[in-house]
């Protein structure tokens, strides 16, 4: 069973709703069991649709260190592993490379299973587990249907899109994983 955050409003939530006090982050709530399964599938595998950038940890990862010492190393990973331009992860962060004295491998240190690490392009145009068109994951739709039993479930993709349970023909695991 797939364990993670549920996306339904608790009453105090609600009672802020009633009131016109409706905090950004409160998501809508799914309409179905259905729903939930996919949206929770979604935060397990770290399945992020396609803003404009490809996720890769050098392109535009503030937490990727792109210059000195510690050269294609990240802020949350050992300074023992490398983290390739093509590498990412789930913890990936939009914004500037990391430098100066933020361009240093901070403890405690995040392993690579932990934040879902892979070497590789991870969009879903690429992995063997995608439909032809890449609008679908096959697997994932699979572990809905025939895992958590629900037999017209669907779990819908996007070519540009990417999660860390991409297998596409580059992938490989990251060493000292």
């Amino acid at each position: 069973m797939i364990h993670a955050p549920s996306l339904k409003k608790s009453k105090l939530q609600e009672e802020d709703l009633e009131h016109g006090h409706a905090p950004e982050s409160i998501g809508e709530a799914p309409e179905s069991d259905e729903e939930e399964a996919i949206a929770n599938l979604r935060v397990a595998v770290i399945y992020i649709g396609p803003d404009g950038t490809t996720k890769q940890c050098g392109n535009r990862c503030s937490m990727h260190i792109e210059s000195g010492e510690m050269k294609n190393r990240c802020t949350i990973h050992s300074p023992d592993i490398a983290v390739p331009n093509e590498a990412s992860c789930g913890w990936y962060k939009k914004g500037p490379a990391a430098t100066g004295h933020m361009a240093m491998p901070m403890k405690p240190y995040v392993t690579p299973k932990q934040s879902g690490l892979v070497l590789g392009k991870v969009q879903c145009k690429r992995c063997v587990r995608a439909d032809e068109d890449a609008d679908m994951c096959v697997a994932l739709t699979n572990v809905l249907r025939k895992v958590l039993g629900f037999p017209k479930a669907v779990f819908r993709i996007e070519p540009e899109g990417c999660c860390n349970w991409n297998r596409g023909p580059r992938q490989r695991e990251p060493e000292n994983a």
